[in-house]
């Protein structure tokens, strides 16, 4: 039994001592070993094509934000611009009808007369007349829109129509409101409403049922009723890349209405 232990041991012994004479340790080539205290990072191709990628992705981005910024900023110019558009229209065609009403139960003669000879025409602009402008003459208890305080008696009104270039060269739509006194001459302080905003350019053109009357001024005294002033068409142009422009055509109803009865 001893003898028998006694060889295995020293079998064992004698593999063991082979084993680790015959061992060859693991070593890496030479120019693959890390250095000590060294990670590997990456190469210059790889950080060019990071920053490649980058650029594309950024720009990706800003495209987008900006096209979003761009149709909301003109979203909110067309809101802008129909809602100028429809208070505009609304007013000035339902001012340019009353063009000619007299009260001959409150106006003098003078006044009604000062009526009769220039119940619409076309404005001086510069010195000379321009269709750019319109004038408006009828009896009311106000001018633009804004009551006279204190007085209910119909008086002279003398309202004018243009586009008006502030600071920041923006066109905007003016009412300018006169009261006639009864020596017919204009007050020195009259009112001004701005209507609408952003626009480039307002032009009339007085309109009767033959065509085109060749004339800058409407009156009462025309012989028939084909060569009066029977209303005006007004052509609007607002600003921007397109510009858009409307017409808006108002009927003198007081002309008609005093042909329609005499």
């Amino acid at each position: 039994m001893s003898r028998w232990v006694t060889m295995t041991m020293t079998m064992k012994m004698t593999i063991d001592s082979k084993c680790k004479r015959s061992a060859v340790p693991l070593r890496l080539p030479t120019g693959h070993q890390p250095a000590p205290g060294r990670v590997r990072g990456f190469t210059l191709v790889e950080l060019l094509v990071a920053l490649v990628l980058s650029l594309f992705l950024i720009g990706g981005l800003l495209l987008i934000v900006t096209s979003s910024r761009a149709a909301s900023l003109e979203a909110e110019r067309m809101s802008r611009l129909q809602e100028n558009l429809r208070f505009a229209s609304d007013y000035l065609v339902r001012d340019v009808r009353n063009a000619g009403f007299r009260d001959f139960s409150t106006l003098t003669f003078n006044q009604s007369r000062f009526i009769a000879e220039g119940f619409a025409q076309y404005g001086v602009v510069d010195g000379a007349v321009s269709q750019n402008m319109l004038v408006v003459r009828y009896a009311g208890r106000g001018a633009c829109g804004r009551v006279f305080e204190g007085e209910d008696q119909l008086k002279v009104i003398e309202n004018r129509y243009f586009v008006q270039f502030d600071a920041e060269n923006e066109g905007h739509l003016i009412c300018e409101g006169h009261e006639i006194f009864e020596d017919m001459q204009p007050d020195e302080n009259p009112v001004q409403v701005r209507l609408a905003s952003g626009l480039e350019e307002i032009e009339f053109q007085f309109l009767m049922p033959s065509g085109v009357p060749a004339t800058n001024v409407c009156n009462f005294y025309e012989e028939a009723l084909d060569t009066a002033c029977s209303g005006v068409m007004m052509t609007l142009t607002f600003d921007g890349d397109p510009q858009r422009q409307i017409q808006l055509v108002a009927a003198f109803r007081n002309v008609i209405l005093d042909w329609l009865y005499q």
